[in-house]
C-alpha cells in the first residue's frame, strides 16, 4: 500500500473513532449527532475534524521533544542539537538566547496546521463521487495557554453534492486541545533563566571535581609517593561523576522526592523556582557520557597532570605535593520536563554547560591569561580599517581584481564609569577596553565633552567611541585604586548608539598584622609573631575577580598596604604561618566585612591559629592533624577592623 493508501486508512479509522465517540457524547448531552450540520454533508465534516486533530497532536509532540520549535530556524548551527533520538535545540548557545517565546510556537503551530491540513485531507478524494469540493486558501491561527492550545482554521469549502443541484458552504473549523504545553514551557524558562543567571550547573560540576578524593585540584598532601593522572583517564572518570550525580537534582516548587541521603537532599535542592504552578511537574537532568564532551586540565604537559612538588629539607623524608589545578570543561544537559496529569507528553530543551579553569563561563567572562591572548591577531580584529580584495569579470570574461578599504568598527557605544559610592557622578580617566574571546582592544579613556572652543559641553564624564563587532564581548573599564570592572555587551548593528553604565568598586588601603592564638596541650595564648615567622595572607573572591596576597610582617614597601574593595561582598581569607620550610598553622573561613566599619576603620587584625602537637621529627600525619585542626576552628576568628 502507498504512503497515500496509508494515510487514507488512518484517517477513516479516525473517522469511524471520532463519531462513535462524538454519538456518545451528543447522547449523554441529549443532542442530536450532526445538529447544525446537514445530513448530506456530515461525514465531510466528520473526516475534516479528524485531520485537523491529528494535525494538531502532531505539532504539539513534535514541539514538546524538539524544546518548542516544530521548524528549527536556519542560523542554527548543526553542533548547537543533542541527538536524543530526536533533535533538541541548546536553549542557549555562544551567547545567544534562542528560547522559543509562546507567540513563536504559536506561529509554528499554525504553520503547521496550514502545511499540513490539506495534504491529510487530500482534496477530499476519500469522497470522490459523492461530493465535489472547491476549497479557497487556508488561515490558520494557534493559542497557547497553561493547560490548552486552540486552533481557529479558516478553511472556506464549497461543497456540491455530485450528480444535484444541492451546494453546501462550511468555513470554520477548530479544535481546544488538551495540552500542558503552556505550563511546562513556562517552567523550562524559568529554569534556563535560573541556569543564566546562576550558572548552577557549572557550580555543581566545579563541587563534583573538587570534592572527588581521587582528582587532584586545591590543597596540600604530604606524601613521597609518586603521583600523576592521564587526562585520558580523568574524562570518563568525570563523565560517569556527572552522570551520577545530575540525576539527583532537585527543584524548588516543583514535584521531586527526596533520596533520603541527606547531602543530596540538602545541597542538590536548588531554589529560585517561584510560585506553585508548577508542583505537579518532574524536571529530570539528563547527561550522557556518548554526548560531546571536552576536558583541558592545567597544569599537564603531553596528557600528563602531576602536582607541583617539593622537599622540606629540615625535615628527612618529608615531601609536599601541592594542588592547584584547573579544569576547562565544555559538556551538554538535556533536561526533560514531565507533568504527572499527562506523563505522555514530555517537554524537553538542553543546554551546554561551559567551565574555564574552574569557573563558569556561559558569557565568556573568565579573561584569558595573558599568553592566550592572540597579539597579532588583536591588532587585526581592533584596526578601524580592513583591507579586502574586490573581485568583479570584465567585458571578457576574465576575473579582475581591485583593493578595497572597509570601515572595521561600524558601531558605537557611549560608556560611563561610576564609583559605586557615587552612582551619579560618572568618572574621568577610567581606561576602556573591549575583550572578544583571545582578542583584546584598548578603546580609550573616559572624560568629559568640551566643543571645539575648549568649553564643557557636559558635566558627566563618559566615552563615545566605535567598537569591533562581537557577540558577547566583554566590556572593561580599570582605574587605579578600584577594582577593574567588567560587563557583557554585543555589539552589532541592533546596539549602535546604546549607552553603557559600569559600576566600579573603590580599592582602600589597610594596613594590618597577624596575632598568633597558640594551644599547647590545651592552654590557649595569645601572641604576636616571634622569630623567623611569616604569615602569607590570601583575600580574594572570585566572582569579582578579586585576589590579593600579602606578607606579614611587611619586609617590603609593597606589602606595606592590603587593599581591599569598599563592598558588600563575601571574601575568602586564607593565612598560612611558616616558620623558614615549615608549616606552623594559618586560617580559612570566609569574611564578609561590614560595609560602614571598611569606610570607618583603617586597620585590621588577623587571625593565625597553632597547635603545638609535633614531635621534633614530624610526620605527613601530623602536619594533616594540623591542617584539620586550622580548618575547623577558624570560623571563631573573624579578621577584625580597628
Amino acid at each position: 500500500m502507498g504512503k497515500r493508501g496509508q494515510i487514507t486508512l488512518f484517517i477513516i479509522i479516525g473517522i469511524l473513532v471520532l463519531m462513535i465517540g462524538g454519538l456518545v457524547y451528543s447522547v449523554s448531552r441529549g443532542l442530536i449527532p450532526g445538529m447544525g450540520i446537514p445530513n448530506e454533508i456530515r461525514d465531510l465534516k466528520v473526516y475534516t475534524d479528524a485531520c485537523v486533530a491529528q494535525i494538531a497532536q502532531e505539532g504539539l509532540d513534535i514541539m514538546a521533544v524538539q524544546g518548542g520549535y516544530i521548524e528549527f530556524p536556519k542560523r542554527f548551527e548543526q553542533e548547537s542539537f543533542i541527538d536524543h533520538g530526536y533533535r533538541i535545540p541548546y536553549w542557549y548557545y555562544k551567547g545567544d538566547s534562542r528560547i522559543p517565546t509562546r507567540k513563536m510556537m504559536s506561529q509554528q503551530l499554525a504553520t503547521h496546521m496550514q502545511k499540513n491540513l490539506p495534504i491529510c485531507l487530500d482534496n477530499f478524494s476519500l469522497f470522490r463521487g459523492r461530493y465535489d469540493v472547491d476549497a479557497e486558501e487556508i488561515n490558520v491561527s494557534a493559542s497557547i495557554r497553561d493547560n490548552a492550545v486552540s486552533f481557529t482554521i479558516n478553511y472556506p469549502l464549497h461543497i456540491k453534492l455530485t450528480g444535484q443541484d444541492k451546494s453546501y458552504y462550511l468555513e470554520r473549523f477548530g479544535i481546544d486541545m488538551e495540552s500542558n504545553l503552556g505550563k511546562m514551557h513556562d517552567l523550562a524558562v524559568e529554569l534556563m533563566n535560573l541556569e543564566n543567571r546562576n550558572s548552577f550547573l557549572e557550580n555543581y560540576t566545579d563541587e563534583m571535581i573538587a570534592c572527588s578524593d581521587w582528582l587532584p585540584y586545591e590543597g596540600m598532601e604530604f606524601s613521597c609517593a609518586p603521583k600523576h593522572w592521564l587526562v585520558k583517564d580523568m574524562l570518563p572518570y568525570i563523565q560517569t561523576m556527572i552522570m551520577h550525580n545530575l540525576h539527583f537534582l532537585m527543584f524548588e516548587n516543583t514535584l521531586y522526592e527526596k533520596t533520603g541521603m541527606p547531602y543530596y537532599d540538602k545541597q542538590y535542592l536548588v531554589s529560585g523556582i517561584k510560585g506553585g504552578r508548577f508542583r505537579k511537574i518532574k524536571v529530570n537532568a539528563i547527561y550522557n557520557p556518548a554526548w560531546p564532551t571536552t576536558l583541558e586540565v592545567l597544569p599537564s604537559k603531553d596528557g600528563v597532570v602531576k602536582p607541583l612538588e617539593f622537599k622540606i629539607v629540615n625535615y628527612i623524608g618529608t615531601c609536599v605535593k601541592v594542588y592547584h589545578h584547573k579544569y576547562t570543561m565544555e559538556y551538554p544537559v538535556v533536561f526533560q520536563l514531565v507533568d504527572t496529569e499527562n506523563p505522555g507528553a514530555p517537554f524537553f530543551f538542553a543546554t551546554p554547560v561551559i567551565i574555564k579553569r574552574n569557573l563558569p563561563n556561559r558569557y565568556n567572562e573568565v579573561e584569558p591569561w595573558p599568553e592566550e591572548i592572540d597579539a597579532f591577531g588583536s591588532e587585526q580584529y581592533c584596526a578601524n580599517r580592513t583591507k579586502i580584495t574586490q573581485y568583479s569579470l570584465s567585458p571578457e570574461g576574465k576575473i579582475l581584481t581591485s583593493p578595497q578599504v572597509i570601515e572595521q568598527r561600524r558601531n558605537s557605544l557611549s560608556v560611563y564609569v561610576v564609583d559605586s559610592e557615587k552612582p551619579d557622578e560618572p568618572m574621568p580617566g577610567v581606561e576602556i577596553s573591549y575583550q572578544c574571546v583571545q582578542f583584546r582592544c584598548d578603546i580609550g579613556r573616559t572624560d568629559y565633552t568640551r566643543d571645539s572652543r575648549g568649553m564643557l559641553e557636559s558635566p558627566l564624564a563618559s566615552l563615545t567611541a566605535r567598537f569591533p563587532d562581537c557577540e558577547g564581548g566583554i566590556l572593561i573599564a580599570e582605574k587605579p585604586g578600584y577594582l577593574r570592572a567588567r560587563e557583557q555587551v554585543t555589539v552589532d548593528n541592533e546596539a549602535n548608539g546604546a549607552q553603557i553604565t559600569l559600576e566600579m568598586k573603590k580599592l582602600k588601603q589597610f594596613k594590618y598584622e597577624v596575632r598568633v592564638i597558640e594551644d599547647h596541650n590545651g592552654l590557649i595564648t595569645e601572641r604576636g609573631l616571634v622569630g623567623n615567622e611569616s604569615a602569607v595572607i590570601t583575600i580574594k573572591n572570585q566572582e569579582a575577580r578579586f585576589e590579593e596576597t600579602v606578607i606579614y610582617p611587611v619586609q617590603d614597601d609593597y606589602f606595606s598596604n592590603l587593599s581591599l574593595p569598599i563592598a558588600d561582598m563575601p571574601l575568602q581569607v586564607d593565612i598560612k604561618l611558616v616558620r623558614d620550610d615549615r608549616y606552623l598553622g594559618g586560617l580559612a573561613l570566609n569574611w564578609t566585612p561590614d560595609l560602614e566599619e571598611m569606610r570607618m576603620r583603617n586597620h585590621i587584625i588577623f587571625t593565625a591559629l597553632k597547635k603545638d602537637t609535633m614531635l621534633a621529627n614530624p610526620t605527613p600525619e601530623d602536619f594533616q592533624m594540623l591542617m584539620e585542626y586550622t580548618k575547623s576552628n577558624s570560623e571563631r576568628y573573624p579578621p577584625l577592623l580597628r
